[in-house]
């Protein structure tokens, strides 16, 4: 208990240093002036007995110093005193401190929004049943890529040997204006064909899912929408059989989704059906991703051979790489590796600019532990104002790689968090050994000039 009561009334003098000087002062003044008074009672001379008195109390520098130290966190207040040196020392070379930052800064920042994209497409598993058998159809032409198309639709459903069912949708990022059945407002939505709800294991709670006669030409318009759309817009009542009006067209609502479906990482609260015409779907078109499912037990090397098969019945001039699976591969470790890297070689740079002044300080009698402290400490502070930078750096290439180039979900906040945290953790231990080894020096060499 004793030990805890110390080590509290040690933090508490953190930032209270004049207050506890000021007592220490006055606390060591009366043991003096309480010495003196018996010397004084004993015979000597005022003088005489305040020279005995400072005698007999010690040194008072020394007595200040070390019954100071018994009342104050000594580690934290040297801790925190040589960052503001280091602080101090980073504001006299604006240049290498911008360089230095701004590299942090993005490779944290990089890193942390691949491995978003990883942790999206490969750790994190697809929340539909039987994932490892659906695929992205994504074609090549020209060097160009091509996502899918009516007429990949449309070729593959009636021709593949591999796939099951087959299917094509579109994301709309501009919002489509809902009238009917309350307030007028603007909602996100998706169109698909008949076969991608299905695909997706999206049973709904109430109604029916899509047919195939309601993405035909001419159908009678309907629409699918979402647990929380229904919720907040019907409040719970069954809206089966309802209108809404989505951009000018009156659709009946014919089913609602789970409250736990999500369609990929796009969010909508309507699904439309998508209507198709075959006499004008081209292959060229690019509208729309195309999802396929595998038969059980075909993998993708035979669906890739299949598709090779039935590319001359698309009409298309030798594309290649026809299908790839919904999972794919991420460069995080490079960036990660590439971060630890750069600030490694800042660190080695900056010790290399001051060898001089760290050989006069070693010859001077400074140890190498407190050379290699305050280059250390130096680092820290580069790492921490990285990642203070990488944090809204991380934030926008995160978005930006997940939604607009993967379409996968960003990594929560508190694990976003957690990642550039752990990269700043990552890069401090790169600073560390850099300046460990790099401020490691001989004296007498570094001052003759000897490498």
């Amino acid at each position: 208990m004793r030990r805890l009561i110390e080590a509290w009334q040690r933090l508490r003098s953190i930032g209270r240093r004049g207050e506890l000087d000021a007592g220490l002062d006055d606390e060591i003044r009366f043991h003096i002036d309480q010495q003196t008074e018996r010397y004084l009672r004993a015979g000597l001379t005022p003088d005489e007995a305040r020279r005995q008195a400072q005698i007999r109390f010690g040194g008072l520098d020394r007595t200040v110093e070390s019954t100071r130290d018994q009342f104050r966190a000594v580690a934290i207040e040297d801790f925190l005193r040589d960052l503001r040196h280091g602080a101090r020392a980073l504001l006299r070379a604006p240049g290498f401190t911008t360089v230095a930052t701004l590299t942090l800064a993005l490779g944290i920042g990089a890193t942390t929004a691949m491995f978003s994209v990883v942790n999206g497409v490969l750790l994190r598993p697809l929340p539909y049943p039987d994932q490892e058998r659906l695929v992205e159809l994504v074609h090549r032409y020209e060097g160009d890529r091509l996502l899918g198309s009516p007429a990949v639709y449309f070729g593959y459903r009636d021709h593949s040997r591999t796939f099951d069912a087959v299917g094509l949708w579109d994301w709309d990022s501009s919002p489509v204006t809902v009238t009917g059945g309350g307030e007028p407002e603007s909602v996100r939505s998706v169109e698909v064909t008949h076969d991608v709800l299905g695909m997706l294991g999206a049973t709904p709670v109430l109604g029916r899912s899509f047919r195939s006669d309601d993405d035909v030409p001419g159908a009678a318009p309907t629409a699918v929408i979402s647990h929380a759309y229904w919720q907040r817009r019907f409040g719970g009542a069954s809206p089966i059989g309802q209108t809404l009006v989505v951009n000018g067209i009156a659709r009946e609502i014919v089913g609602v989704l789970p409250e736990s479906f999500r369609f990929f990482d796009y969010p909508a609260d309507i699904v439309l059906p998508m209507p198709l015409v075959r006499a004008e779907a081209g292959f060229l078109q690019g509208d729309g991703r195309g999802l396929a499912r595998l038969k059980p037990g075909v993998t993708l090397e035979q669906a890739n051979a299949d598709v090779q098969r039935m590319l001359p019945l698309l009409n298309a001039e030798d594309p290649d790489i026809p299908a790839r699976s919904l999972r794919t591969t991420s460069a995080g470790g490079l960036a990660l590796f590439l971060e630890l890297v750069g600030i490694y070689g800042l660190v080695s740079y900056a010790v290399a600019q001051r060898r001089r002044e760290i050989g006069i300080r070693l010859a001077l009698g400074a140890g190498h532990g407190a050379v290699r402290r305050l280059f250390v400490r130096n680092a820290l502070v580069l790492v921490a104002a990285g990642v203070g930078l990488g944090l809204p750096a991380a934030a926008v290439l995160t978005r930006l790689m997940t939604s607009q180039l993967f379409g996968v979900s960003p990594l929560d906040p508190a694990m976003h968090l957690g990642v550039v945290l752990l990269l700043g953790v990552a890069a401090g231990l790169a600073a560390y050994v850099a300046a460990r080894r790099a401020s490691s020096l001989d004296p007498v060499e570094v001052l003759k000039g000897v490498e």
